[in-house]
This record gives structure tokens, C-alpha cells and sequence, in this order.
């Protein structure tokens, strides 16, 4: 039981800190409630000596980040549950507002993409 808590936690604290995602989302994704989604992580960055709490990004930054690594728009309409036209304007705007690179520059091969490692 012990391992299976370590391994959701690392899994759901490393997908936060990648993509800021929310714990809904998270706990939709690795099928569980959200208390034991947040508490596993919280548990296994004390464990390991690891930043708590986590930020969640905003809508902007996590598909901002998401299209950074490669990902594409479908995937990420499939991935958050919004329209491809939403997304892209959510990660658009936030570039602007913090002066960041728009549109995004992926990685320049899928294999360099580390978003395949995502569980």
C-alpha cells in the first residue's frame, strides 16, 4: 500500500510541477479523489525533501507550457476539455502579458519532447 501512495504521489506532485495542472484534473487522470491525490504528493515531496505547496498555473501558463514541449492543440483540447481556439488565445494573451515568445517554439522533434513521458 505503501508503494502504490509513494508512486501516485511522485506521479501527481511531477505532473503539478510540470504543468501546474489543478488537483481536479490531476485526480480525474489518475482516477482517485482529490484529497488523496494532493495528500500522496504532499506526503512524498515531504518524504523527499521536495517544494511544498505547488503553484497552479494558470489556464495561459499550463497550455503556454504544454505548447512549449510539443504538444499540440488537439491534444491539448482533448487533455483539459477546451476548445482549440479558447486554448490557443488563453496561452496567446498570457504570453503577451508576460513577455514571453508567441507564438510558442516547440522542441524540434517529438523525440526531444519530454511531454511523451507524461503518465
Amino acid at each position: 500500500m505503501r508503494e502504490k501512495r509513494e508512486s501516485m504521489g511522485r506521479e501527481a506532485y511531477e505532473i503539478r510541477k510540470k504543468y501546474g495542472y489543478s488537483w481536479a484534473i490531476i485526480s480525474k487522470r489518475m482516477r482517485s479523489t482529490q484529497s488523496n491525490v494532493r495528500k500522496a504528493a504532499e506526503l512524498w515531496a515531504e518524504e523527499n525533501q521536495q517544494d511544498w505547496p505547488l503553484e497552479m498555473y494558470s489556464k495561459g501558463r499550463m497550455i503556454y507550457e504544454m505548447l512549449g514541449e510539443g504538444w499540440t492543440l488537439l491534444e491539448i483540447r482533448k487533455e483539459i476539455h477546451m476548445e482549440t481556439y479558447t486554448a490557443r488565445k488563453y496561452a496567446r494573451d498570457w504570453a503577451k502579458r508576460n513577455s514571453r515568445q508567441w507564438p510558442v517554439t516547440p522542441p524540434s522533434s517529438a523525440a526531444e519532447s519530454v511531454r511523451h513521458g507524461l503518465p
